[in-house]
């Protein structure tokens, strides 16, 4: 649904009388927020399940701290409480916090 609102609100900023100048910049404005969010905020879209009310997770995950549930055998469980969250496995927990590991060096 989401997407056929911005494509209706596209649709309207070009049908309207205005300059086709002031119309792209309008459209590449947004399409600049779009990909600063995603790439400043990529995890926000993580949707990793959460435990019932008895703590139970989906057959191939496991409970990380009744917040969130990690998949097993691709997933640890990185922080404490209701700020759990789970790292994949290119991320080590430091602090509490996913991060990603540092790759490598070819030089040495």
């Amino acid at each position: 649904m989401r997407r056929n609102h911005t494509f209706d609100h596209i649709a309207r900023i070009l049908a309207s009388p205005m300059p086709r100048r002031q119309a792209f910049k309008h459209i590449l404005r947004g399409l600049a927020g779009a990909t600063a969010m995603s790439s400043l905020w990529p995890e926000v879209a993580r949707a990793d399940p959460v435990p019932d009310k008895k703590g139970k997770c989906p057959g191939n995950h496991s409970n990380c701290n009744d917040a969130v549930c990690c998949q097993n055998n691709t997933q640890t469980c990185c922080g404490s409480g209701a700020s759990s969250t789970c790292c994949r496995p290119n991320e080590s927990c430091v602090d509490g916090r996913c991060q990603r590991k540092a790759s490598p060096s070819g030089g040495d």
